[in-house]
């Protein structure tokens, strides 16, 4: 007790030393437990995080058989789909050589030609003898091997599309453009791995173009338009459609009304009982004509003007169609 009332400072500052190395072993030991816990939940954590990476997923029964289900439904309305998108397709003909396809191609364009010229339609700039729907180079050049199959379904449906405007009476086929088939040396369809396996190469849905230009009255060209949409043998698409009306100014407000009527001249006394009848002068004015009623000699205004049309059109080839028996 002497010691420590002889060094009150030091008493003091060992004391003070003293709690503080209490708090600071408090701190230490709370921090230490906090860590421990922390350390621990990380572990737990990790743990579960590994086993759900590395487990199989084991669903429950019912669960399965109602996915499996489901799959299969999902499977059958796609087939289904698929083998309805098909059937709306011309079939390739495998096998068909080169001379088949000249020879149905002189055939279909003897058919086209005769068609048009007894429904009075005009084909292409040159006449008839040149129409020969794009086709030229095969005239007289055969196919490659290949391509002998696909040029006559791409043959057989621009003929359908021919055979539309024909029968819609157009007043002319102007023009008939198309794409070069992917086996005659065009462009594949965007998108088509060549180095994918064979059973995978083929898209499930490819575009063949052509394009057509012709003359016709507008209710002829809506018709043709319908025509086209909702042919069953073969599925087309219009990508594009460029009208162009053949008379681009407006008629003028006052078309049909006629000429104002001429007043009629007032009429001549009438002679009196007791004085001959005096012949009629040369020089009176003759009647005027009677003026055109517009309710009974109306004039057309719309309807009667002629559209110059050029429709680009796909010819849908789809995956799985059927191919045509030899």
């Amino acid at each position: 007790m002497n010691w420590i009332k002889e060094n009150k400072f030091l008493s003091g500052f060992l004391a003070v030393t003293l709690v503080v190395a209490g708090v600071l072993a408090f701190l230490m030991s709370t921090a230490m437990g906090r860590a421990s816990t922390a350390q621990s939940n990380y572990e737990t954590a990790a743990a579960e995080l590994t086993r759900l990476q590395t487990s199989a997923p084991y669903p429950d029964e019912a669960n399965l058989a109602q996915m499996e289900e489901k799959r299969k439904e999902h499977k059958a309305s796609i087939e289904e789909l698929q083998k309805d998108l098909a059937s709306r397709q011309i079939p390739l003909t495998p096998g068909t050589t080169p001379a088949q396809f000249q020879d149905k191609l002189k055939e279909v364009v003897t058919r086209v030609r005769s068609a048009a010229a007894a429904a009075g339609v005009s084909l292409g700039k040159e006449g008839a003898q040149k129409f020969y729907m794009n086709f030229d180079k095969y005239e007289t050049e055969p196919p490659k091997p290949e391509a002998a199959a696909p040029l006559l379904r791409m043959l057989e449906s621009m003929e359908t599309v021919m055979n539309m405007l024909i029968a819609n009476n157009v007043s002319e086929i102007s023009e008939v453009k198309r794409d070069l088939l992917p086996e005659e040396g065009g462009k594949r369809e965007a998108g088509k791995d060549k180095s994918a396996p064979k059973e995978e190469a083929k898209a499930l849905v490819v575009r063949h173009p052509f394009e057509v230009s012709f003359v016709a009255h507008e209710g002829k060209f809506h018709k043709f338009i319908n025509n086209l949409v909702t042919e069953k043998k073969q599925f087309y698409i219009p990508r594009s459609v460029t009208v162009k009306n053949d008379k681009e100014q407006g008629p003028p407000r006052t078309a049909g009304t006629g000429p104002a009527p001429t007043p009629p001249a007032a009429p001549d006394p009438a002679p009196s009982p007791s004085s001959p009848a005096s012949p009629a002068s040369p020089n009176a004015p003759a009647p005027p004509p009677p003026a055109s009623d517009p309710e009974t000699n109306p004039v057309l205004i719309v309807g009667e003007e002629k559209l110059s049309v050029t429709v680009k059109i796909d010819v849908i080839d789809f995956a799985g169609a059927p191919a045509k028996p030899q």
